[in-house]
Order: structure tokens, then C-alpha cells, then sequence
């Protein structure tokens, strides 16, 4: 019943929104822009950013509070369920060419609102379809996750330093064990951090989330020893909505800053900064090839065959601010990098690309000390690694898709 979109032309960086939008205003300067709280606002009266809410999720995927209910929390997840993100399925398409790419979004996918020129009929987003099952929500953790050393499950709740120095495989392992079974929950994925990408983008029309719901905590100085990331839970007053919150860091040592803004879009808590989140679903085969899956995560994980396909958007070589982005007839949704010379942190993407040769998984958001000006910290950031990688700056996050 309604359009959202917007347009970025890539060479002059000029965003705008398409004539079908709905949303009209673009986030321009800061939180406090007059246009930027009108994008939220215009926003926050569709679905699906109006049915983005923080929920706590039981272990077989009944939703059992929502924030503001009264029974709703953020710690006691033992009793009430892990404290989650509900994304409301939406459609999508696009229309990319000719160095101007346009993304579209819809509540209900009716086929007499396609935009005249798009690639392809709305197509109900790739996270939201999972071994050819078609899924109502995704939840994504609140909080970057924490792993309970009593049950050895990975949890999403506020008043803990997130986890970190795991692999990719002993977190999935952690957040498998809340059902024992994959393909319920599991570490966040790629398709969904494709997803939440794309709402932030078209929502406020601007890359540049550090502008407008702040750096993060990314200004923290490395002492090379621990792990220094704040405890979750510094936005856990904002509820559902996107902002900032000041706040002194709860795990020194440290030589520089003490205070830093943690940040949160629609409840997703440090969707940026504070740490490193290992990405699932994406193996990136040497050199710079990727290769993503949907479902059963741990098959043929470094195997490059069945779950996973080989995404003919490539490659994503080099390292730099993102310049520009590398789609195709069926990658259509991505934000993966095909060029990185002559962006900063206020054009373009905004955001890094980092990476080297070699089989290599993603992280994506940047850590506590990564330094959000310098572009190593934003919803646009990732850093290919080795699988094996388990560094003090690395976290997950849950995800349960049913």
C-alpha cells in the first residue's frame, strides 16, 4: 500500500528520493536536524519500521513481551527469553544502472505500486526466505551477544560485557544450543545484516549513519591487552527507537576517552562499534569471491558448494572507503564494495572495506577502538578475516529465524 525509496547517483553522490516514495526528506546534518527527525518521523508511521520492536523471544520462537508491556525485559531472559529485534517481512526491488542505483521498499508487495523502470517484480527480501520457506519475521539481538558459561548458550541481554576471543564456530555452536537445532537460532547472517542495511539506508536516505545517530563507541585507545568493549545495555531507555546514548565506558584500562556514545537503530544496539560482529552465511573464497548461504550454516562452511552460492556480484577487492558497489540481476540487495579509491568518511559509502588475500569470513560493524572518522566503524564497514579468527574486539550477535 506504500512506497519507500531512494536514489543515489554514485559519480556525483547526489541522493534523492524517487517520485513514487512516500518518505520525502532525506537526513541531512545530525540527530537533531530538523530533516532528519522528520525522515524518522514519516518512518516511523509504516510498517516495516513501525513493527520493529524489542521483544523477549522464548527458545521456540514465541514472542512473550514486547517493550512497554509490562512484563517486557532486557535481563532476566532466563525466565522471559532472550531480549530481540522483531523485523516485520518487506518486499523489495530496485532499479540500478547507468551508475545510479535506486532501491525500493514495500509493505505488501502489491504489484500495481512497482515503480515504473524496476529490474524485477517486488520480491519479498532474500532474509526473509530461508530454505524456500518464506518467514512472517527475523528477530536480531538487542544486544551484541554474551556467552553463559553455566549452559554454554549464547544470550542477547542488557547488563553484560559482551563476549568476545570465539570463532565464528564456537559462537554458533553457543547460539545452536538454545534450540539444538540449526536454522532456528543462530549468529547473525549476512542476508539479515542486508536487511537491517537497507532499512537504515532508505529510512534516513543517508549513508552516513556516524552523522546522524553519532560514531558509536568506536573512540576508545587499544591497550592491546583486553577486552575493552562496554557492557550492553547503555540504550536500553530508548526502547524501540534510533539514537545515541553518552556514557562512561565500563571497561578500562584506558589511555584516551572515557565516555563514548553507544548507539542503537530501532533496538539493535551497537549495530556499529563497540565490537567486531562475526557475520554467518557469507565465505568470501579466495581471492575476494563470495559465497552466500541461507540456511544450515555450518555445511559445506569453507566447502564453497550447496548451501552456500556463489554471489556473481564480485569482486570486492581492495581496501578503502567504499566508493561504490558491485550488484547484479540477482544480487540486487547487497553493499558489498567493487571500488574504494578517492571515498571518505563523509562520501560516498562512508564506510571501510579491509580484507587480504585467502578463504576469508566478515565481520561487519567495527570495534570499540576502530575509530569511526577514520571510517573503520559504520553500518556499511566489513573486514574479511580468517574463520579461525577470535580476537578481544569480536562479538556476535543472536538471530532466530524460525
Amino acid at each position: 500500500m506504500a512506497v519507500f525509496g531512494l536514489q543515489w547517483t554514485q559519480a556525483t553522490d547526489a541522493r534523492v528520493r524517487p517520485a513514487e516514495s512516500v518518505l520525502t526528506h532525506l537526513a541531512v546534518t545530525s540527530p537533531t536536524n530538523a530533516e532528519t527527525l522528520a525522515a524518522v518521523a514519516q518512518a516511523s508511521t509504516y510498517a516495516p519500521w513501525s513493527g520493529m520492536r524489542r521483544c523477549n523471544l522464548w527458545d521456540d520462537g514465541t514472542p512473550t513481551a514486547y517493550y512497554g508491556d509490562r512484563c517486557y525485559t532486557d535481563t532476566d531472559v532466563a525466565n522471559m527469553g532472550q531480549a530481540m529485534v522483531r523485523i516485520p517481512k518487506f518486499w523489495y526491488t530496485t532499479n540500478h544502472g547507468g551508475g545510479v542505483y535506486i532501491w525500493y521498499i514495500s509493505t505488501d508487495g502489491n504489484a500495481a505500486d512497482l515503480p515504473a523502470g524496476a529490474d524485477h517484480a517486488w520480491a519479498v527480501h532474500p532474509a526473509f526466505i530461508r530454505n524456500g520457506v518464506t518467514k512472517d519475521y527475523i528477530y536480531v539481538g538487542a544486544y551484541e551477544g554474551y556467552f553463559n558459561a553455566t549452559d554454554s548458550k549464547l544470550e542477547s541481554k542488557a547488563g553484560v560485557q559482551p563476549t568476545s576471543t570465539k570463532s565464528l564456530a564456537q559462537f554458533r555452536t553457543a547460539a545452536e544450543l538454545r534450540i539444538g537445532t540449526t536454522n532456528k537460532w543462530e549468529v547473525q547472517d549476512y542476508l539479515s545484516l542486508c536487511a537491517v542495511q537497507l532499512l537504515y539506508l532508505v529510512e534516513y536516505g543517508h549513508f552516513n549513519a556516524q552523522l546522524v545517530l553519532s560514531a558509536g563507541i568506536t573512540n576508545m585507545t587499544d591497550d592491546a591487552v583486553h577486552n575493552q568493549s562496554s557492557s550492553s545495555g547503555h540504550t536500553t531507555a530508548l526502547g524501540n527507537a534510533s539514537g545515541s546514548v553518552l556514557h562512561t565506558f565500563d571497561h578500562v584500562p584506558d589511555a584516551g576517552d572515557v565516555t563514548g556514545y553507544a548507539m542503537s537503530y530501532r533496538g539493535i544496539e551497537n549495530l556499529y562499534g563497540n565490537g567486531y560482529k562475526v557475520t554467518e552465511g557469507i565465505n568470501v573464497k579466495a581471492n575476494y569471491d563470495p559465497w552466500i548461504a541461507d540456511h544450515d550454516f555450518a555445511t559445506n562452511y569453507e566447502g564453497y558448494g550447496h548451501p552456500y552460492i556463489n554471489d556473481t556480484a564480485t569482486p570486492i577487492t581492495g581496501v578503502g572507503f567504499i566508493t561504490d558497489i558491485k550488484v547484479d540481476a540477482t544480487y540486487d540487495y547487497v553493499f558489498l564494495a567493487s571500488a574504494v579509491a578517492g571515498g571518505s568518511a563523509t562520501t560516498k559509502l562512508c564506510d571501510y572495506a579491509t580484507g587480504g588475500a585467502g578463504n576469508l569470513i566478515m565481520l561487519n560493524s567495527g570495534s570499540c577502538f576502530g575509530g569511526a572518522a577514520a571510517g573503520y566503524a559504520g553500518p556499511f564497514y566489513y573486514n574479511l578475516v580468517a574463520s579461525t579468527s577470535a580476537t578481544r574486539n569480536m562479538h556476535a550477535r543472536l538471530m532466530y529465524i524460525g
